[in-house]
């Protein structure tokens, strides 16, 4: 509510009469305090707002925003986003791999959230979970993974995992349903076999 009031006081005080018809937000970490459902559904709410406002201003906005969230990422086109990167002691500013609609895995994988957020011990097992989640095939493999996630103390990076592996429990669950209806249409289509046979049996 704060973070939407906020913006909704600041839209309020632009003169619309101006001639001036575009504006730039700069929006620091609005995300922080945030329930990772919240932050998925951040741009998307703040993108209508402005579309709204811009249809009756006849204003246009350009948004820039700092985050260290994938579910904000994962809604933004990655030629628009852009990581700060230290390298030999200094600052790089590059393009990442993956955005708009790419995964939670494929976007933490890109060291964008876990360079130096963590200790390297707690970061090469977090990375190592996030691997075996991708590559899980049946909701076993899942269920044990589930329990290392429970114990990791950072709730925010315990977040991270649980949307991520909640997404492949949703794949593997399909999956296994999938395969469940088509072994029992299989199982349908051999007993209506039997069935037939033994009509033509009958007949004979």
């Amino acid at each position: 509510i704060e973070v939407f009031g906020s913006l909704m006081k600041v839209l309020s005080e632009i003169n619309p009469n101006t001639e001036c018809k575009s504006r730039v937000l700069l929006l620091d970490e609005p995300d922080r305090t945030f329930h990772p459902e919240w932050i998925s559904n951040y741009i998307y709410k703040l993108t209508k707002i402005l579309n709204h406002y811009g249809e009756e201003s006849g204003i246009s906005f350009q948004v820039i925003i700092t985050t260290h969230s994938p579910f904000m990422v994962s809604d933004v086109l990655k030629e628009d986003i852009y990581k700060i990167k230290n390298e030999n002691g200094y600052k790089k500013i590059i393009n990442t791999k993956y955005g708009f609609a790419s995964n939670y895995y494929d976007i933490m994988n890109d060291t964008f959230f876990l360079t130096n957020s963590v200790g390297e011990f707690a970061r090469n097992k977090i990375e190592n979970i996030n691997k075996q989640i991708n590559a899980a095939e049946n909701i076993n493999e899942l269920t044990d993974l589930k329990k290392i996630i429970n114990a990791i103390g950072d709730n925010y990076l315990k977040n991270i995992l649980n949307a991520n592996y909640t997404q492949k429990l949703k794949e593997i669950s399909s999956n296994e349903d999938k395969s469940l209806i088509e072994e029992r249409i299989s199982e349908i289509k051999g007993e209506l076999r039997i069935l037939e046979e033994r009509i033509m049996k009958k007949h004979e």
